[in-house]
């Protein structure tokens, strides 16, 4: 009698004990690459807040241009740091950019190219063409004093750009500081005719302080 339980009672215990194991068997496992999968979204999450960061860093250093260029150069350097070490190519185009800007105020020539260059090369990369176009606009104004032929150059591909992407505000700008470039040069003709073309659109949106200028390069 006493065998007979102490086999029932073996028997209960090895059942319970297979009915455990298949259940554990059959419960969902955490898949293979889970946690590099969370790993990446942390990745990605702290990517984006750094971009936040980076833009609102850069924006900053721009809007120190005329106060202070000094610091917009210093602020853009610490925003091109941090965009390298995420690679953020936007990020790393316009610290170059900005910081042309703060070299620029400052009436350091050479290095504002070099930071517009390296800016460039990023904005192409990233297929940004309004960034693109304001980058040769920039190099054209810092050759605007020194080097008609080169300014001219660089305001043209600038206007290329501009024209593809109908950015009338641009355009304007453009066609104003192809005149000034022609009229440094003495050749009053394209000069009249560029000037004419940049007031057509000044008077369309109504820019009355870019109509005065207009008014004061050409005498009319």
């Amino acid at each position: 009698m006493k065998r007979k339980l102490i086999l029932s009672v073996f028997a209960s215990i090895t059942f319970l004990l297979g009915l455990i194991l298949s259940i554990s068997f059959l419960s969902p496992r955490p898949l293979i690459g889970n946690s590099k999968e969370v790993s990446y979204k942390k990745s990605r999450q702290r990517n984006l807040i750094d971009s936040v960061n980076i833009d609102r860093l850069n924006k900053d250093a721009y809007l120190q241009r005329h106060k202070n260029p000094l610091i917009t150069v210093k602020k853009a350097d610490s925003a091109l740091v941090l965009a390298q070490k995420i690679n953020y190519h936007f990020g790393i185009a316009e610290a170059n950019r900005v910081k042309g800007v703060g070299h620029y105020y400052l009436n350091q020539t050479d290095l504002a190219i070099k930071s517009y260059v390296a800016a460039l090369k990023y904005f192409k990369l990233i297929k940004n063409l309004k960034k693109e176009a304001k980058i040769y606009y920039n190099i054209g104004s810092l050759y605007k004093d020194i080097n008609y032929e080169k300014a001219l150059e660089y305001y043209k591909k600038a206007l290329k750009l501009a024209g593809d992407l109908n950015d009338e505000e641009l355009i304007a700008g453009l066609y104003f500081n192809i005149a000034s470039a022609y009229q440094s040069k003495a050749n009053y003709t394209d000069a009249l005719y560029y000037f004419e073309k940049s007031n057509k659109i000044f008077q369309k949106h109504g820019d009355t302080i870019s109509i005065l200028l207009n008014l004061l390069h050409t005498g009319t």
